[in-house]
């Protein structure tokens, strides 16, 4: 029975480790831990089983092991912050809660469960075969580009994924077995009753075992190096230290033992320890030389170096890192005890890193869209509080007392010698979650499970130092087979949930890509229409390519051609009938071959369309599906959003209009339902600003009149944009309960902006509408007003969203440059809705705040330019001189001249000694330079200009053109200050 169930449990981590679907496979761990619980549940209630059988049955509880319990419940108790607080996402955070504490029932499984020196290493065994196997695929992948599971990846690091998903997390697996493949390296498999002559079978085992032990080393090390993952390094470096450290201190206290070894043994492995450490220290040298045997080529030399480096501190994410870890602390800030909620911080760290960075300005180029803090331990701050935080501490504080303890009491160097090693991996992992998040993901968490369950596990800590053995009833028994039932139930089925969620958003999204493919072929079709369209207008104005067909040049050419062909058998007015026949031909046949291609595109359009329509069907079942699954699942909301606003969706909506037997249902619908379109979005943000218009259209259609004008007198068409835009930014805003992108508010923006020019077109439609029918005044002046007060809204909702994306990203733009034209965008689109006057002051601030990050960027990545406000500055000025604005026209060059001279010096300075600038860098700053100083110029010259319009009134006598209240101002102004001037009217 036993046997059994350890050969279950070798099954489980191989099964997990090495599990990759095309289907179900998008986050790579997500379905891994599904069957992870469902497996691990198994073998727990079988281990349990077993226990009911046994006469005397005890259970194995270390001091870790409370600690690790005491974890588990953190986690659960800091998702009632957020069942609070977003209920929405209560379920995601419950799914992780629930999980970390069924981790507590894992290590205390692995603890109890290997009992002996046999178990353990057949264990450790199957570990390594895993990751050998993991490191042949990486080693594929980095070759070939290809996966023995998941077809092309890409070749080179980053393709090198394996099973795991990400080369770090490669590396940090097979990094953590290197001292696992080193034991079995160095020590003889005694657990398997091997004696000190041991048989020709028994001595093929051992150099089956070691030899395998030495080539799963080597291959460990070399994906290691080629990932360059620089926290595995720098990890395995203190795992070495710790290694040498504790192995030596152990064999000092022991120097007084005698254990017997033979020999032979001693010298074998002392060369295979020399052996190990000169692969250690020659694969490097290797790597780095040209056309070496491995046909690639890593620096491991200038990778290690550039831990230490400040400058590549900063360009290879270590900043980034610190703003995600000083986003968590913020975090932690607002909820101390109890924490925010596990698994939040994926949607909140976009709003607490847009925080860090004001408080924090160094950290402008550092933004990045870390859905993890990539330091676990102040994740674990921010997200369960000072609770989670110190559960962890007291484990890992009771097993380095524990370690020291059970080293002491050791007479096994064997055992004593797995023990350090077993420390060392678990330093690695413990190392290598400062600064990435290993104990995320599989199979990297199941091997820290196992090593530190093993670790302080009932076979090397047979001496029960800091453990007790408590004696198992079979009540407790029952108990815990319904606890684990219970836990592993309800965690597997939230699991299983979010596997198929991300399986169905998989799908939907490649779909949802494919639209994006059909757009493109649609812009194709559109040229080529257009083509067409003026290849018909120039054949029957006989211009550009049909210049030939114009009757007299036509007629010059073919003529002699006719002559030549019939010799002098037909008259003049033969020949220029013959030639006339001929041009007719001629253009016949272009027409018809304009025609067949008008045929052809009409058609090819029609199947584009309705493979459109069907692609976009699909895409949205399985978001749909997705969020059955997962309502929490902001990122298919986000792409809902993005479906709703779709030509496809339009032509659904008139195809059910022309196939329903009343017209009016399918509109009725759209305007005012909770369709199954609309169902995933959340009740708030269900508006429908159209269901009193649609209540009116059809008391009307009702009372007789034709849908097809009232269709016409509303602008339908504008009625689907308006609702369909609305549905849109619903979607946004119920993705943010569960996921938040920075694009989102970007897209917002401008999705509000199009609303409120779309409800404005509206209101000018009403109005046409009743200066034509004035008996409908009282029906259709409060739709009026209310949608002026919609449009009022959506302006402000518009200004909202673009202040919050500029907050949340104010700068970075040498990660994302498309990211700094937001600025002028939003300065273009405010300018394109209202008066100069009005807009002024706020395109002031957006101004300022470009400027801002402009000089924040500088200081952290050597260049700001902030070119785009020196053009607009000349612009309003300009506008407010052509409306004889004066005053006002003063007032804005001294305000552009006085938010832009500094950006001015320190670019007049970076020209000329900033070596880091780029040839683009340098024209932009040439450009920037040029229309600072033409609007100095402009300055000097509009007030020498305005002093020569007032002196000539002061010559000539009190009528002057100073009587006005702004010529007054103005004049005074420049004559007292020199161009000193009161602000803006208060109509900004």
């Amino acid at each position: 029975m036993k046997y059994i169930e350890i050969a279950f449990l070798c099954f489980t981590f191989l099964f997990v480790a090495l599990f990759a679907h095309p289907f179900l496979t998008y986050e790579y761990s997500t379905p891994k831990y599904f069957f992870l619980i469902v497996f691990i549940s198994i073998g727990m209630i079988l281990y349990l089983l077993r226990q009911w059988r046994r006469k005397d049955p005890t259970l194995y509880v270390a001091l870790p092991h409370i600690g690790w319990f005491g974890f588990g419940i953190a986690a659960l108790l800091s998702t009632t912050t957020v069942l609070f607080t977003n209920p929405t996402y209560f379920q995601f955070s419950l799914e992780i809660g629930i999980y970390a504490f069924l981790t507590a029932f894992m290590a205390l499984y692995f603890s109890n469960l290997l009992e002996t020196k046999r178990e353990v290493s057949t264990f450790l065994f199957c570990a390594l075969v895993t990751g050998f196997v993991v490191g042949i695929e990486a080693l594929y992948n980095y070759y070939t580009g290809n996966s023995f599971f998941l077809g092309f990846y890409g070749a080179g690091k980053m393709g090198m994924k394996a099973t795991i998903g990400n080369v770090n997390f490669v590396s940090d697996f097979l990094g953590s077995l290197l001292p696992l493949a080193f034991y079995f390296l160095v020590s003889t498999p005694q657990s398997w009753g091997i004696s000190k002559k041991p048989s020709i079978v028994a001595t093929l085992l051992i150099a089956i075992v070691k030899g395998f032990g030495g080539l799963s080393f080597c291959l460990f090390y070399l994906v290691v190096l080629l990932s360059g993952t620089r926290a595995v390094y720098l990890s395995l470096m203190v795992g070495a230290l710790v290694l040498i450290l504790t192995y030596g201190w152990y064999r000092w206290t022991r120097r007084k033992d005698r254990v017997p070894a033979s020999k032979s043994s001693r010298v074998l492995n002392a060369a295979l320890t020399a052996l190990a450490i000169l692969v250690l220290l020659a694969l490097p040298p290797i790597l780095e030389s040209e056309n070496n045997i491995l046909r690639t080529t890593v620096d491991v030399g200038e990778r290690t170096a550039s831990i230490f480096d400040p400058r590549g501190f900063q360009t290879t994410g270590g900043k980034a890192r610190v703003l995600a870890w000083k986003a968590s602390v913020l975090q932690w800030e607002d909820n101390p005890i109890f924490g925010a909620g596990i698994g939040t911080y994926m949607r909140d760290s976009i709003q607490y890193m847009g925080k860090a960075i004001h408080q924090n300005p160094a950290y402008v180029d550092s933004w990045s869209n870390f859905k993890r803090t990539h330091n676990d331990y102040l994740q674990v701050l921010g997200e369960m509080g000072l609770l989670g935080v110190l559960a962890v501490a007291f484990t890992l504080l009771s097993m380095i007392w524990l370690f020291f303890r059970m080293l002491l009491r050791m007479k096994n160097r064997d055992d004593a010698l797995l023990l350090i090693l077993l420390a060392v991996s678990f330093v690695e992992i413990l190392g290598h979650s400062f600064t990435e998040f290993p104990l995320h993901l599989l199979p990297n968490q199941l091997w820290a499970l196992a090593v530190g369950g093993i670790g302080f596990g009932v076979y090397l800590n047979r001496e029960g130092a800091l453990a007790w053995r408590r004696p198992l009833t079979k009540r407790w028994i029952l108990v815990g087979i319904i606890a684990v039932a219970t836990v592993g139930t309800l965690s597997g089925t939230l699991k299983y949930r979010s596997m198929m969620a991300d399986a169905y958003f998989k799908e939907g999204n490649g779909r949802f890509s494919s639209l994006s493919q059909i757009d493109g072929y649609r812009s194709q079709h559109a040229a080529e229409l257009q083509k067409a369209k003026d290849a018909s207008k120039a054949l029957e104005e006989r211009t550009g390519h049909y210049e030939g067909f114009a009757t007299e040049t036509f007629l010059a050419r073919v003529i002699p051609q006719i002559r030549a062909a019939v010799g002098g058998n037909l008259t003049e007015e033969e020949l220029q009938e013959r030639g006339l026949e001929e041009l007719a031909k001629e253009v016949k046949k272009e027409k018809a071959r304009l025609n067949d291609f008008y045929i052809r595109y009409e058609d090819n359009q029609t199947k584009m369309d309705r493979n459109a329509i069907e692609i976009y069907a699909g895409a949205h079942d399985l978001l749909s599906r997705c969020l059955d699954m997962a309502p929490y699942y902001g990122r298919s909301h986000f792409y809902m959003a993005a479906l709703m606003v779709r030509p496809e969706r339009k032509l659904i909506l008139f195809q059910q209009k022309a196939e329903a037997k009343d017209p009016l249902d399918p509109l009725r619908a759209f305007f005012t339902e909770v369709t199954e379109e609309r169902k995933h979005i959340a009740p708030a943000y269900r508006l429908f600003p159209l269901e009193r218009d649609f209540e009116w259209l059809e008391s009307k259609v009702r009372e007789g009149l034709s849908l097809e004008q009232m269709e016409a007198w509303v602008d339908i068409h504008n009625w689907y944009d308006i609702q369909s835009y609305r549905d849109s930014l619903s979607y946004y805003h119920t993705s943010f309960l569960g996921f938040d992108e920075r694009n989102a508010y970007r897209q917002m923006g401008k999705s509000y902006y199009s609303l409120h020019a779309m409800l404005r077109n509206l209101i000018v439609g009403y109005s046409q509408l009743l200066r034509e029918h004035p008996q409908w005044e009282k029906e259709l002046r409060p739709l009026m007003e209310r949608h002026q007060q919609e449009a009022l809204a959506a302006f402000e909702e518009f200004k909202r969203a673009y202040d919050r994306a500029i907050y949340l990203l104010p700068g970075n733009w040498q990660m994302f440059p498309e990211w700094e034209s937001i600025y002028s965008e939003y300065i273009s689109l405010l300018l394109k809705n209202e008066s100069v006057q009005t807009v002024y002051p706020k395109i002031r601030a957006i101004a300022n705040l470009r400027v801002q990050a402009c000089e924040w960027m500088r200081q952290v990545q050597r260049v700001g330019i902030p070119d785009d406000i020196a053009v607009f500055y000349a612009q309003l000025s300009q506008t407010f001189l052509d409306s004889r604005l004066y005053q006002e026209t003063l007032y804005v060059i001294d305000e552009g001249l006085n938010t832009l001279t500094k950006a001015y010096r320190w670019n007049k300075e970076d020209l000329e000694n900033n070596p880091y600038l780029t040839e683009e860098d340098k024209t932009r700053i040439r450009s920037f330079l040029t229309a600072y100083e033409s609007l100095y110029r402009n300055r000097s010259l509009f007030i020498d200009q305005v002093l020569e319009v007032y002196a000539q009134p002061r010559a000539t006598g009190p009528s002057n053109n100073c009587g006005s209240t702004i010529g007054k101002n103005i004049c005074s102004s420049i004559v007292n200050g020199r161009g000193r001037t009161t602000p803006i009217s208060s109509t900004c």
